[in-house]
């Protein structure tokens, strides 16, 4: 009984661990003004291996920004989103390319 307490106890400790070591980084540029943006759209490329992970991270971001006034045009967007996520390993990205 003693043992599965114990080993409970590691189990708990390591997985809260886990939580709190996400990093988070987002670079903006402070010096574009950002109203005067109206439409936005996706610059392609896969987001996440897991399609509902995708789904979510979608979904969310683009409430978002329907939020903040903007609509979504595959045509000719004044802006393009690219998102890149990863879990359970590091990721290393360097981009987007600008054209």
């Amino acid at each position: 009984m003693k043992l599965t307490t114990i080993f409970a106890t590691v189990v708990l400790l390591l997985v809260t661990t886990s939580a709190f070591g996400q990093k988070v980084k987002v670079d903006v540029d402070k010096t574009v003004n950002f109203t005067n943006f109206k439409t936005y759209g996706w610059g392609g490329g896969p987001i996440s291996r897991n399609p509902f992970i995708t789904k979510i991270i979608t979904e969310a971001v683009e409430g978002e920004l329907r939020a903040r006034g903007l609509t979504k045009s595959d045509d000719n967007p004044d802006i393009k989103v690219t998102i890149m996520a990863a879990t359970d390993r590091d990721l290393q990205a360097v981009g987007p390319t600008w054209k």
